[in-house]
């Protein structure tokens, strides 16, 4: 396998889909070191700001949806589908804070399942 094989099945390696309150999203799991520079990259003089740090793993590892409709976004609005962008994915984040704590959860969770089965595939070489 030369580099470039090795960096699709890298990338096709961490999509999932994750299900949340009715709408499927696809995910990107981003690697512990993409995890560590979201945080560095978010320090201030009084310490890391988790929310900047998350905020920003969100938009680069959240790939699209189904099932998200305008009314789950703001309420009162209609049921029509809402289309994955970026500007649509700041939209949900800025207004479903549920919706954001569930995908950092997700990911979170993607994250410890990669360490265990690292872990295992340790104990058996």
């Amino acid at each position: 396998m030369n580099i470039d094989q090795l960096a699709v099945a890298i990338e096709a390696a961490r999509i999932y889909d994750f299900d949340h309150d009715g709408v499927t999203f696809k995910i990107r799991r981003p690697s512990e070191g993409e995890i560590r520079l979201a945080y560095d990259l978010s320090k201030t003089e009084t310490g890391v700001v988790e929310a900047r740090a998350w905020r920003a793993i969100l938009e680069k590892n959240v790939k699209g949806w189904s099932g998200l409709t305008a009314d789950r976004i703001l309420e009162g609005s209609t049921s029509d589908p809402v289309e994955f962008s970026a500007k649509s994915l700041t939209m949900l984040l800025d207004e479903r804070v549920d919706f954001a704590d569930a995908l950092r959860d997700s990911i979170l969770e993607a994250i410890g399942r990669r360490r265990i089965k690292l872990e295992e595939a340790r104990k058996n070489s």
